[in-house]
């Protein structure tokens, strides 16, 4: 029977696994997630993705998300097709490029991001849960 190999691991990168955050990588992933705590994806994710505890969300520049999204707060730097449920906040910073639905209490989009969604503005979402109720919608194209 071999030893068990010593950890690579340095000080550095002890010290990124103490945090508390999620990481998907430059990868493909499919399915349905749940995350608790800040999240990061970078990668290529097609299904349903769920925050929980309103922890936010950053989908990075490389990042390329098919689905749905239910999160309370969203920060978009990549790219999104589907639709987002938010109960807080989202923004929409560029390179960003989204199209589909956006339900959001609050939608913030900088120059140079690219949107053709329809946008519909929850003034009765819950800061706890995400509720909706039927929202005057409007399209938003930039």
């Amino acid at each position: 029977m071999r030893p068990a190999p010593e950890s690579t691991l340095s000080g550095q990168d002890l010290a990124l696994l103490e945090q508390d955050f999620s990481f998907l990588g430059r990868g493909k992933a499919k399915g349905e997630f749940v995350f608790e705590g800040i999240t990061h994806l970078a990668g290529e994710v097609e299904g349903k993705i769920t925050m929980e505890q309103a922890a936010d969300l950053f989908l990075e520049r490389t990042a390329f998300v098919r689905g749905e999204i239910y999160a309370r707060d969203i920060n978009i730097y990549g790219e999104f097709k589907g639709t987002i449920f938010s109960s807080g906040r989202i923004v929409v910073y560029p390179p960003a490029k989204i199209s589909g639905k956006i339900h959001a209490k609050n939608l913030i989009v900088y120059p140079g991001a690219v949107l053709d969604v329809e946008y519909h503005s929850d003034d009765n979402a819950q800061e706890d849960g995400i509720k909706y109720t039927a929202p005057v919608s409007s399209k938003v194209t930039q």
